[in-house]
């Protein structure tokens, strides 16, 4: 198989994962083949220029290597930033390097002025078929050179600097990519910017001192006491992670009753079974600080599946509900007539749903809390995870903490709950706009970490996606009813256009027998035709008075983007509109009023006239006079017949001339008539 197409499938499916996953996709996608010649061999030449750099012409390990010396010699440059190699632990350059590249050769440090230096650009070796050109010969970027040179093509490009993106804020990867790769990549980055004169002010990356701002830095997945990794075949796919449980309901959510879900128990809320959330939800709250190892087990995730549906769903599903109910429902006790006025039970619980959706937002910040809070929350009910709860509200340093955010969403939850539950149970009406204003803080904070609407709205979720009404009663929801409606539209205008179109053809099949000079009855073709027209005029009716009267207005030959329409849909012969009656449907008088107008406005056209109004206006620029008329071989020099046209100022077509004697010899024919009854 290809390398491209190898690569591209498997892009194709992580992107099928990440959205599984609901992670949000990226805005911009780099593709090391597609930087090579372009960005990363002119990267590659200015470090060169800048003396960091040098070309080794070895059979074996030849190529460009980044000079760390000739780095450090510099002003203003430290190698080793992220992770000093100082440390005994730390694994060397070529360590790392053979154990990602593949390579086997153990003399690659003779071939190196530093044992530091690292690959910028490889030449190709006898069995490789995937290289690029460039002015040190046939090859492939080394495994550092690709993220420094990306970057710079992305960051300094000037149209993305209009657009603000000036600089490079945060840069992550797990943490076996603090040494030596992001190492590396910081010290090309001020290789590559690095000016000889040492001016403090242009030895700048990206506008700043550093080249990134913040590093984040993510611990392993370890699975069984070891890395998850594919060389010991110790790892599950996304795929596997996210297939249903055995114990999940059967998937037609027809099948469960608005009953079952007024339980608390786990099973009843089946219909909401996310498993990319459960995995979402360990991520944040159970696996452990984002930047140690994380060890993963089934049962982690089906524990925070049970957290999910019975602390998190459920109460918003009840509150929801309730509050839907309350809204739809004018004789309710929480009508406009019942208590509105806070009392210290209402004030007490808004406040404490402030503060605990801004200790969520300052565990997300790592910014202090004001003050200090017990731990106990069932954050910490799961066992058998083997994971540490390292949340402190008293250390001196901080940072992003899933755990201390969980603890605290899970806290507005339980208060949620219990503010409903001890409102709906009392004599007194429950006053409403506290358990809207907790309903929305709890959605906010659980949108703002990518949790899907199964979390979000359950709800809404539940009546959206299922046909409960419809199984048990006959009725349907408002969303399925407009569906239903949609669909019902749909089918009558195209039967419509069906018999429209076949009255049009049966039409244009009499008009080909008139003209047959095989004998046929023209009389009766006649009544054929009036058959056929009298169709049409029952489907313009349709179209001109009756689908108008109901607020659907059609379209005949006429495309409509769907822009224009108002229900949004794609290539749909209709839209809704507001309710109109035609015309003609307005009254006798209205209808007499309109054919009175119509017989003054006939009467005032004369022979003369008879081109320069109607559908004739502004078709043509000169007509003749009585000074044209002098000869009487051409009938077309008549007075008011039309000489040239407006458009282009060309003397009348043929053709044309041969139509507009007709009309005129009709409207000649009526006006004989008119004059005949007159008489």
């Amino acid at each position: 198989m290809d390398p491209i197409e190898l690569a591209r499938f498997q892009e194709r499916e992580f992107f099928k994962d990440l959205e599984e996953l609901n992670v949000m996709s990226p805005t911009i996608i780099t593709r090391v083949s597609e930087h090579v010649e372009s960005d990363i061999v002119p990267y590659i030449e200015k470090i060169l220029g800048n003396g960091m750099a040098y070309v080794v012409h070895d059979e074996d390990e030849g190529g460009v290597y980044f000079d760390v010396q000739a780095f450090e010699l510099a002003k203003n440059h430290k190698y080793g930033k992220l992770s000093p190699l100082s440390s005994s632990s730390s694994p060397s350059v070529e360590e790392v390097e053979e154990e990602e590249e593949g390579d086997n050769n153990k003399n690659m440090t003779k071939t190196k002025r530093d044992t530091r230096d690292f690959a910028l650009w490889k030449f190709r070796k006898p069995h490789e078929d995937l290289y690029w050109p460039s002015p040190w010969g046939d090859g492939r970027p080394g495994w550092h050179i690709e993220c420094s040179a990306m970057i710079e093509a992305i960051v300094s490009n000037p149209l993305m600097k209009k657009m603000g993106y000036r600089e490079l804020n945060v840069h992550a990867g797990g943490i076996d990519l603090k040494f030596p790769h992001h190492t590396n990549e910081i010290a090309q980055a001020e290789a590559y910017h690095h000016h000889h004169d040492h001016s403090e002010a242009e030895n700048v990356c990206c506008g700043n001192n550093e080249w990134v701002d913040h590093w984040v830095h993510t611990g392993h997945l370890h699975i069984q006491g070891q890395k998850m990794s594919k060389s010991l075949k110790n790892f599950i796919t996304i795929r596997e992670l996210l297939q249903p449980s055995s114990s999940t309901l059967p998937s037609s959510l027809s099948s469960l009753s608005e009953s079952s879900l007024s339980s608390s128990s786990l099973s009843s809320f089946d219909f909401a079974e996310s498993k990319s959330d459960d995995f979402r939800l360990w991520c944040l709250g159970y696996s452990g600080s984002y930047r140690k190892n994380a060890i993963y087990s089934k049962q982690s995730i089906e524990n925070c599946g049970r957290i999910r549906q019975n602390q998190i769903v459920r109460v918003l599903y009840e509150s929801d509900k309730f509050l839907y109910n309350n809204d739809n429902n004018t004789s309710s006790a929480t009508s406009d007539k019942s208590r509105k006025k806070w009392s210290t039970h209402e004030l007490r619980f808004f406040e404490s749903i402030l503060q605990h959706s801004e200790n969520c937002m300052n565990a997300l910040m790592g910014q202090k809390q004001q003050q200090q809070f017990n731990s106990d929350s069932s954050c910490d009910d799961l066992d058998n995870d083997n994971n540490t709860n390292n949340s402190n509200f008293n250390k001196s340093e901080f940072d992003l903490d899933g755990s201390l955010f969980v603890k605290e969403l899970l806290k507005m939850c339980h208060i949620t709950d219990q503010y409903f539950q001890q409102s709906n149970n009392n004599d007194k009406p429950m006053i409403l706009e506290p358990l809207r204003f907790s309903v929305l803080k709890i959605r906010e904070l659980l949108e703002l970490v990518g949790f899907t609407k199964k979390t979000t709205h359950p709800y809404s979720y539940y009546y959206n996606n299922n046909n409960i009404n419809s199984a048990n009663d006959g009725n349907l929801n408002e969303i399925q009813w407009q569906q239903q409606k949609d669909i019902l539209i749909d089918y009558l205008v195209n039967f419509r256009k069906s018999v429209r179109t076949y009255a049009l053809e049966g039409i244009q099949k009499v008009n080909r027998q008139k003209k047959d000079k095989s004998g046929n009855n023209v009389n009766n073709t006649d009544d054929k035709k009036k058959d056929w027209v009298s169709i049409l005029n029952a489907c313009d009716e349709m179209r001109d008075l009756d689908l108008p009267s109901m607020g659907i207005e059609l379209f005949d030959g006429k495309h409509q983007s769907s822009s224009n329409l108002s229900n949004n849909t794609n290539d749909r012969d209709w839209r809704y509109c507001s309710p109109r009656v035609p015309e003609s449907l307005q009254g006798e008088e209205n209808s007499k009023k309109k054919e009175k107008k119509t017989r003054i406005m006939k009467s005032n056209v004369t022979l003369e006239t008879l081109f320069q109004v109607g559908e004739y206006k502004d078709l043509f620029s000169e007509y003749y006079t009585a000074s044209d008329c002098v000869s009487d071989d051409d009938p077309t020099i008549q007075i008011g017949f039309p000489k040239t046209m407006k458009e282009d100022g060309k003397p009348l077509s043929k053709n044309l001339k041969k139509k507009l004697l007709k009309k005129r010899q009709k409207f000649l024919d009526k006006q004989e008539k008119q004059k005949i009854i007159s008489k």
